[in-house]
């Protein structure tokens, strides 16, 4: 018997995404590829882009230099509210140039750029220079200069920045690459100079980040985490820019789902799955079910389900688990289906309990329900959680995800049952005698 396909009903408190808005246009892979990408419309931190412009704004404006740090997990999107700050400046220079506005609030002001990943601080000296040179029109000799010590080059950055008259903005993404003592040593010139602003962003884990490393810093800002709703939203607007076709509402839910579980509560975290999944996306020309989970089985460091754990799961399990997982399944063999409501889940065990002639109680429901939920061949969903779907001896009263592809546990059902019943038909015959056992 088969458990018909349903679809999956949202409740009240489960949000929709927003549909398709006008600024928010499809661009193509851009969206999800170009690590300076600003979308036209983001969730933003609006007292820290607030602060950050007063910041700024007031240093440039009254001649004295300050520095401002963002921190927090990488992906976060502490790059993202710098740099569109950054482009608001030069936006607002653009069009002060073209209505021929000149005044001491619109005066030039040149924004340097840094990603500090990877980078040697030979390397982040000569971006610097060779970004400003550039900007300044002048030639360098670049095999001189890359050759030369960091001191050299910082000597000669030092006198080209001395020469001018224009403030100006230095961005260091990622400058937890940088060795404390160089960047204490970039404070401390901006700060006598009196017109280079230094905005720096440092990637940091769950613990506690020291900055007694670092002297000089004027502000220190956190980045705190997006809660679950407005995760869902961000993923939805950028998978709307990334991909012509529209997703299921379900699909980004899911996409949320494993971040939640698996990983780290970022907005980058859900980027850098729908980059993964983004050949097969835009081959299919969709986002299915199975494709969300055959690129998640392997993706997650902290998803240690596989083919072993799952076969000895099933093969240690009792005959109404089993049953029970195997009407579970059933519900996902369609394909189509993104999560199992949770009265379809007691559907399928009212069903396991019909074939076994066993009478249905809710204490060994929610028992057995437990064990597959704890072996994380399903889990719950946290998008639909709220203050009515409530957890019961364990079990969450909420729809629930596969995380194994369908032809995958199919497979390693038809195996792990037949492996069971090989077991009882040698135990069989050993009772009988049969020493072949």
């Amino acid at each position: 018997m088969k458990i018909p396909k349903t679809s999956l009903c949202l409740d009240s408190n489960h949000t929709k995404p927003n549909p398709k808005s006008d600024k928010n246009k499809f661009v193509g892979s851009r969206a999800l590829f170009d690590p300076n990408f600003i979308p036209p419309i983001f969730i933003e931190r609006k007292k820290k882009s607030k602060f950050l412009q007063g910041v700024i704004t007031d240093a440039i404006e009254d001649q004295y230099s300050t520095n401002i740090n963002f921190y927090g997990l990488e992906g976060i999107g502490k790059n993202l509210l710098v740099n569109n700050f950054l482009q608001d400046i030069s936006l607002k220079q653009v069009n002060a140039s073209i209505k021929g506005k000149s005044s001491r609030n619109d005066q030039m002001v040149y924004i340097l750029r840094v990603d500090c990943s990877e980078k040697e601080i030979e390397q982040v000296f000569f971006t610097i220079l060779s970004q400003l040179c550039s900007i300044i029109k002048l030639q360098i000799n670049i095999n001189e200069i890359l050759k030369a010590t960091p001191v050299k080059i910082w000597n000669f950055l030092k006198l080209i920045m001395d020469r001018l008259e224009q403030p100006v903005i230095l961005f260091l993404q990622k400058s937890e690459n940088i060795p404390p003592f160089y960047l204490t040593k970039l404070y401390n010139y901006a700060r006598n100079s009196r017109k280079i602003q230094i905005i720096t962003t440092i990637n940091t884990g769950l613990q506690k980040y020291s900055f007694k490393q670092y002297q000089g810093m004027d502000h220190r800002i956190q980045m705190g985490l997006y809660d679950i709703k407005e995760l869902q939203q961000i993923t939805t607007d950028r998978s709307f820019m990334a991909f012509e076709k529209s997703f299921e509402p379900d699909s980004i839910s899911l996409i949320v789902d494993y971040i939640t579980e698996y990983d780290l509560m970022v907005p980058g975290a859900c980027m850098n799955l729908l980059k993964e999944m983004y050949p097969v996306i835009h081959q299919n020309g969709n986002l299915t079910p199975e494709i969300l989970r055959n690129t998640t089985q392997y993706y997650f460091d902290s998803y240690n389900l596989d083919a072993i754990t799952f076969a000895d799961f099933v093969i240690s399990s009792s005959i109404e688990d089993r049953l029970f997982l195997e009407y579970l399944v059933d519900f996902f063999r369609s394909k189509n289906n993104f999560y199992i409501p949770f009265d379809e889940i007691r559907q399928a065990y009212s069903m396991t309990c019909e074939e076994l002639g066993y009478e249905i109680l809710d204490q060994e429901f929610l028992n057995s329900f437990r064990k597959i939920t704890n072996a994380q061949v399903f889990c719950p969903s946290k998008i639909f959680q709220s203050a009515e779907k409530w957890e019961n001896n364990g079990v969450y009263c909420v729809p629930h995800f596969l995380t194994l592809p369908v032809d995958e546990v199919n497979e390693l059902l038809n195996v792990s049952f037949g492996m069971v019943d090989d077991g009882f038909n040698n135990l069989n015959n050993l009772k009988e005698g049969d020493n072949s056992f």
